[in-house]
């Protein structure tokens, strides 16, 4: 059982379920107040969460820390971003807003290299990127 935060605040329960031929999710309690804004499924609200679709230094990084599956990205990121408060974690973690946030925590400067320049990776220079990783620099 996973559980949809915004901040320290439960705004839904999910469960993730592979099936065989790709995972089903499963909404099990939720309050539309408190979800965000312009939910529709948490299959495609956690999708939307990866910056790595179109950032390819990033996409590399993830694959490689296994974020390649939604359990991996929700247990390596937490599903946090720096556009709003919501993020994941599962039902039995031990943690809190405070430690996930990105104003609230320091910003690995390597990690920030590989994501941002593909500076490191393999020891291969790669084209430069947008500093903001959840956009790729797009309005």
């Amino acid at each position: 059982m996973y559980l949809l935060m915004n901040k320290d605040r439960e705004a839904a329960r999910f469960t993730i379920t592979d099936s065989g031929f790709g995972n089903t999710y499963s909404l099990e309690k939720h309050t539309n107040e408190h979800l965000p804004i312009g939910f529709d499924y948490i299959e495609a609200w956690l999708d939307n969460r990866k910056a790595s679709k179109h950032n390819s230094h990033l996409r590399q990084i993830m694959k490689n820390c296994g974020c390649d599956r939604t359990e991996g990205f929700i247990r390596v990121t937490h599903a946090a971003s720096i556009n709003d408060t919501f993020w994941v974690k599962e039902e039995q973690e031990d943690i809190q807003w405070q430690d996930v946030s990105f104003y609230l925590n320091e910003f690995n400067e390597v990690i920030s290299k590989l994501a941002f320049k593909g500076i490191g990776l393999y020891g291969i220079k790669l084209n430069n990127v947008s500093p903001e990783l959840t956009t790729d620099g797009r309005p």
